[in-house]
């Protein structure tokens, strides 16, 4: 149970790493970089 709970936190974490990162690819291909 704890294990599964922590796998969750995990990808929830990673995914929304990922939707930072493409959030600033997306705010630089807008400003030019």
């Amino acid at each position: 149970m704890g294990s599964s709970k922590t796998k969750k936190d995990e990808r929830q974490r990673h995914h929304t790493r990922i939707s930072t990162e493409e959030k600033v690819t997306l705010w630089n291909n807008k400003t030019g970089f």
